[in-house]
Order: structure tokens, then C-alpha cells, then sequence
């Protein structure tokens, strides 16, 4: 995927039409970078953060205000201006660029302590996911942490999409994925083959949420690596 290659629904369907404008951090973010900044003790060293697919910008904010240096990253630009305008508020200095995922200018030979993936990550191909996680792990130092938050196979709107063939899914005609790009969903073996050969998983959750008057049930997997 190139930068060129950015999916314009998200920023058509989704983000120009005030949808997931979101103004709080997520909780897993929120769990995972303290459980990162309370293994990691006292330094004086500054941390850098990579936020990728940063949206409108709610977890960049939150880790600046754990004292990361933040570099925020989205394909959509109504969504990096309300980022920095969230930023701004919040008295935050964070970079905010518009990039692709794969895009050599975001890497740019900086080590980060962590990088995260509020469910960006997941809305691509497989090939382009574990080429990213790949990227992820040579930018991270010795001991780093990715959190990760993927889509499961037992999300009940896979039903709604045409199978990709790569365990990803697009053109869905209902539910929640209805206006969105392509997105992945994994199972047990997918998390295994897209981070075991960088990461040791320090956390994985599968995390169900069923709606019990549409029997419909919201899938996800929470994942906490360690760079080798």
C-alpha cells in the first residue's frame, strides 16, 4: 500500500462526516502504555511513541502526557486536523504527517520505545499488515513494545463482507464495517504468523462484546509484543 493507495472511504465515509472523531484515549492504550512506562523504572532518556493510524489524534495526546515524544500518522487529513486542533487544545507539541504505513518517510531511522495500533492496522491485507509489523519491529529498540488491536474471525459482520481470500474482507453491505475499507480478521494462527517471528507476545486478549436484542457480538484480539 502507498500513500497514493489510501483508501478514501475513510476519509469520504468516515471521517468528513464526523464519525470516529474520538476525544479519549483507548482503554488497551491506555493499559499498555503504563504497564510499558512501569516495566521500564526511571530513565532520563527521552521515549518516542509511533501512533499508527493515529485518527483524530486522542491517543497521541494521551501519550504525550505520559512524556513520550509522539509522532501521530493517518492517511486522512480531516482527521490529522482535528488532531492537531485536539493537540493544540490540550497544550501537547506532537507531530502530526500524513503517510502511509509503508511509506520509508514515517520510520525515517528513529528507534521508538513504543508503537501503537488502535485497530488501524487491521483495515489492510494481510501482506501489507506483516509487512508493516516487520517495519514496526526494526524501529522499535531492543525490548520495545507494539500494541496492537486486530480484528477477530468471530466478529459477527464478517457475514456482511466479500472474502478477499487473505483473511481480509471489503465491500461490506451492512454493519459496522458498512462504510469502511477492506479490513483483516484474525484468528488464533493469523496472530501467530504475523508476530511471532519479531515479537514475543507479552499480552494477548480476545475480547468479545455481544449486543443481546441484535445477537450481534463485536470481536477483537489485544495484542502486547516485545521486540527480540
Amino acid at each position: 500500500m502507498s500513500r497514493s493507495s489510501f483508501d478514501e472511504q475513510w476519509e469520504e465515509n468516515v471521517y468528513c462526516q464526523g464519525q470516529q472523531l474520538n476525544r479519549w484515549p483507548s482503554e488497551f492504550v491506555v493499559t499498555g502504555a503504563y504497564r510499558y512506562l512501569a516495566g521500564l523504572g526511571a530513565s532520563d532518556r527521552e521515549l518516542l511513541a509511533l501512533d499508527l493510524g493515529c485518527g483524530a489524534g486522542n491517543n497521541s495526546v494521551f501519550l504525550a502526557k505520559c512524556g513520550f515524544k509522539v509522532l501521530g500518522v493517518d492517511g486522512s487529513e480531516t482527521a490529522l486536523k482535528s488532531a492537531r486542533t485536539l493537540a493544540d487544545q490540550e497544550g501537547c507539541e506532537i507531530k502530526f504527517v500524513r503517510g502511509d504505513f509503508l511509506n520509508d518517510e514515517i520510520w525515517n531511522d528513529q528507534e521508538y520505545d513504543l508503537v501503537i495500533d488502535r485497530a488501524a492496522l487491521t483495515h489492510n491485507t494481510r501482506s501489507v499488515i506483516k509487512r508493516t509489523v516487520a517495519k514496526v519491529a526494526q524501529a522499535l529498540r531492543p525490548g520495545g513494545w507494539f500494541v496492537s488491536e486486530l480484528f477477530s474471525r468471530d466478529h459477527s459482520d464478517v457475514q456482511f463482507g466479500l472474502d478477499g481470500d487473505d483473511g481480509s474482507y471489503k465491500s461490506f453491505s451492512g454493519g459496522y464495517f458498512q462504510n469502511m475499507s477492506r479490513t483483516f480478521f484474525a484468528d488464533r494462527s493469523d496472530i501467530d504468523e504475523i508476530f511471532s517471528e519479531h515479537f514475543d507476545l507479552a499480552a494477548l486478549y480476545h475480547q468479545t462484546l455481544e449486543e443481546e436484542r441484535s445477537e450481534s457480538k463485536a470481536a477483537v484480539w489485544k495484542v502486547i509484543g516485545v521486540v527480540r
